[in-house]
C-alpha cells in the first residue's frame, strides 16, 4: 500500500506545472477595476417579503 502511495505521489509531483511560462499570458484588456451596480432601495413590501422568506427558512432548518 505504501509503495502504491509513494509511486502515485512521485508521478503527481513529476507531472505538475513547474514554470509560470506554462500559464496563459494575462491579456492587456484584463479589467483591473470592477464597477459595482448602484444599490436599489427596497420598498416596505419587498422588506416584508424578504422577512417572510427568512422566517420560513429559519422554521425549515429548525425541524
Amino acid at each position: 500500500m505504501k509503495k502504491i502511495l509513494f509511486v502515485s505521489l512521485a508521478i503527481m509531483t513529476l507531472c505538475s506545472c513547474h514554470q509560470a511560462s506554462e500559464l496563459p499570458p494575462i491579456d492587456a484588456k484584463y479589467a483591473k477595476e470592477f464597477i459595482l451596480p448602484d444599490p436599489v432601495v427596497l420598498s416596505d413590501a419587498d422588506r416584508q417579503q424578504i422577512k417572510e422568506l427568512q422566517e420560513e427558512y429559519n422554521k425549515a432548518i429548525r425541524n
